[in-house]
């Protein structure tokens, strides 16, 4: 035990610092004794006090010796762990005083890391070698450490190529082991079950604006799944199409038609929804500012999140308020709107769709060519063909096929909810309900090493849910933030 402890950076730096503090005392305390004593013999020589220097004469040798001892016993310990146990590492706990040994301790650890990772050639062990690289002080070191674990990274990469692409045998997939959540933050709910495995944690960081800087939290949602596709659904508002739901109770609804009380389940909003027409929006928008004393919006303000149905159509325009954006819509295996023509509800607007298909892999269908027709009735036709039966439709992918592509160094704030896989069996969700630079996603996605990572609807619809087993439904912002109304949300839940 005290080996592991001594061999150990962090308790290294605390022992350093233990050890300055010894080290005054031990030099410190003996002169002041010894000050101390000269002070009372000097008085009792001044006043000719023979009775008061006795008096100092007897305490004297008490003093000399608490003096030698305070002095002498850190120097005994070491002498005798040193002859006792001399290749004991607990020598080196009592003994680090300089920023080198510590340093050259996370040195040990950093190359230990790093040739785990060379040899297993896992993610997870690549994630922690590289989520220690901020220990290391030297540059040159540093960068030495970080090309060799690029190289792991690009054998991982490569070996796992063909990966997602192969199909399952008799619904045999790999599976992943759990992903490492990230450093510096609180888990606030933490449940394991067999085929379900969900973290929340709550982060922080500071939001930089032009009026200066402050601290917002966010959550970061880690879920491993063992069968990503089947386990995955989507949920509707009860009232489809014609009104929104609140997303609490949404999940209460599918809760209780999919029978899922004695499952545990985590559950995101997804995609952004349709308004009737700017103005009718903006007023709702205003009503609701007015209430609460906010700012509100003038007519066809972009920044009031107001989307109406575009087409010329009124009557498809009615229809399709208060649901999904998008001209294709897949819920639950059932494609309930399929619309590639030029009069669809949006026409140019490039809306790109995500999903998760049979293999179990989070597929980004990029809608390049916004407008054209057979363009988009092909596209369409090959997500229905890829089995993918819940889709999600918004725009600003962040991360495609292990590269980023979106919100690099962003620093404009936004409320946010984003999403991203790992590897097949690990998604992980963020969800900002408070404004945070946009570059945060990146940043995380980035350091979680996710394959694709999105951005779903944000603003006022950002939500985050989970319920327990047997338990209620809860809203990790219910506290602080209404419970906005959406036409969708998106959930994995236990087998």
């Amino acid at each position: 035990m005290i080996l592991s402890i001594c061999s150990d950076p962090k308790i290294l730096e605390i022992m350093r610092i233990v050890n300055l503090v010894i080290n005054v005392i031990r030099i410190a305390v003996p002169i002041i004794l010894i000050f101390v004593l000269m002070i009372k013999l000097m008085g009792a020589i001044t006043k000719s006090d023979d009775d008061g220097l006795q008096k100092v004469m007897k305490t004297a040798p008490k003093n000399i010796i608490a003096a030698a001892l305070i002095f002498l016993v850190p120097m005994i310990v070491r002498i005798v762990v040193h002859i006792t146990a001399p290749d004991s590492e607990y020598e080196k706990c009592i003994t680090v005083t300089s920023v080198s040994e510590i340093n050259a301790s996370y040195e040990k650890r950093m190359e230990e890391l790093v040739s785990k990772a060379e040899e297993t050639l896992n993610i997870n062990d690549y994630n922690a070698a590289y989520n220690y690289l901020k220990y290391i002080k030297d540059e040159d070191k540093r960068q030495g450490y970080e090309e060799r674990l690029e190289k792991v990274k690009e054998k991982i990469n490569n070996s796992s190529d063909d990966k997602p692409d192969n199909p399952c045998s008799n619904g045999d997939c790999e599976m992943y082991p759990v992903a490492s959540p990230l450093e510096d933050g609180k888990i606030v709910f933490d449940r394991d079950t067999e085929t379900l495995k969900v973290k929340i944690q709550q982060r922080s960081t500071r939001v930089q604006t032009t009026s200066g800087s402050s601290s917002k939290n966010y959550y970061l949602t880690y879920i491993w799944v063992e069968d990503p596709y089947a386990q995955s659904s989507k949920a509707q508002s009860s009232n489809y199409p014609s009104k929104l739901q609140a997303t609490k109770s949404m999940l209460q609804d599918e809760v209780s038609r999919e029978s899922l009380q004695n499952k545990l389940v985590i559950a995101t909003n997804a995609s952004a929804y349709y308004n009737s027409s700017y103005s009718d929006c903006i007023r709702s928008w205003n009503r609701e500012n007015q209430k609460q004393g906010k700012v509100v919006c003038g007519d066809g303000v972009a920044s009031c999140f107001c989307y109406p149905a575009r087409t010329s159509d009124a009557s498809y325009s009615e229809q399709y308020t208060n649901t999904q954006v998008g001209n294709l819509v897949i819920t639950k295996g059932k494609v309930i709107r399929n619309w590639p023509s030029s009069s669809a509800i949006d026409k140019t607007q490039k809306l790109d769709l995500y999903g998760i298909d049979p293999k179990g892999n989070f597929k980004v269908f990029i809608d390049v060519n916004a407008g054209n027709d057979e363009t988009r009735k092909a596209k369409y036709q090959e997500i229905i063909d890829s089995g993918i039966k819940d889709t999600i439709t918004w725009y600003v992918p962040i991360i495609l096929d292990n590269k980023t592509v979106g919100w690099k160094n962003n620093k404009s704030t936004a409320n946010i909810t984003a999403f991203c896989q790992i590897n097949r069996n690990n998604f992980v969700i963020f969800s900002a309900r408070s404004a945070v630079n946009k570059h945060v996603v990146t940043d995380d996605f980035e350091t979680l090493h996710c394959q694709n990572g999105v951005n779903f609807d944000g603003g006022g619809s950002v939500e985050l849910l989970y319920k327990d087993r047997n338990g209620e439904v809860v809203r990790i912002f219910e506290s602080s933030y209404d419970d906005r109304e959406n036409a969708e949300i998106f959930y994995f839940t236990e087998k």
